[in-house]
């Protein structure tokens, strides 16, 4: 029987760091549904910075992709992923639907990540109250990018074995994932934005 082309895609990185830009990129390539958590509460009314109701409504995107992944429809989640308990969940939860994953990991620098805010801020892109350098600081100490263990024997998108000097190395003092990938998988576009500063520095892997 012919291996299913369902996929769960899920995006990781910071505020600002290119997440929706890389989704609208890969949502008609694969083809896939995207679920920005952001976007849904904004359509939804809610305050961005409400926790709880945040926690609440990814858990129903969550069960409404699962319900897709589960009719053959591919899903990108585009929020953070900040916690590899959260990647795991997400692995676990497609896997048991027999479906593969992947996961695109977003990384710049942290004065980047805050420029960006800081020009989202002043255009209006971002209604909500305004994010600071003190949100972007105290964010650096709890996201938890993908590590060897994590990425250890999965594969590119191009589907290449990923060696050991590509896999992602973190460094506490840098808070930078060294050793990264090209960006071979994305689109001419994707490069552009890249060397533009629009999206972070991109690691798709197969995990799958």
């Amino acid at each position: 029987m012919a291996k299913s082309s369902t996929r769960l895609v899920l995006i990781c990185g910071l505020p600002a760091s290119g997440k929706s830009a890389l989704a609208r990129q890969l949502a008609p390539k694969i083809p896939a549904i995207r679920l920005d958590k952001d976007g849904w509460a904004t359509q939804l009314g809610a305050d961005l910075w409400d926790e709880e109701f945040r926690v609440r409504l990814e858990h129903q995107l969550w069960v409404l992709s699962q319900d897709l992944l589960a009719r053959g429809q591919s899903v990108i989640l585009e929020w953070g992923h900040w916690a590899r308990v959260e990647r795991d969940e997400k692995r676990l939860g497609a896997r048991a639907l027999g479906v593969g994953v992947e996961l695109h990991y977003l990384d710049a620098p942290l004065e980047e990540l805050i420029e960006r805010a800081e020009r989202r801020n002043a255009s209006g892109e971002w209604t909500a109250s305004p994010m600071t350098r003190a949100h972007f600081e105290r964010w650096a100490t709890i996201f938890q990018p993908p590590d060897d263990e994590e990425t250890l024997g999965q594969e590119t998108l191009a589907g290449t074995k990923l060696p050991e000097s590509t896999r992602p190395r973190w460094n506490p003092k840098s808070r930078a994932c060294r050793g990264r990938l090209s960006l071979r998988d994305c689109s001419p576009q994707s490069h552009r934005r890249l060397r533009r500063g629009e999206l972070g520095r991109h690691t798709p892997y197969r995990a799958g």
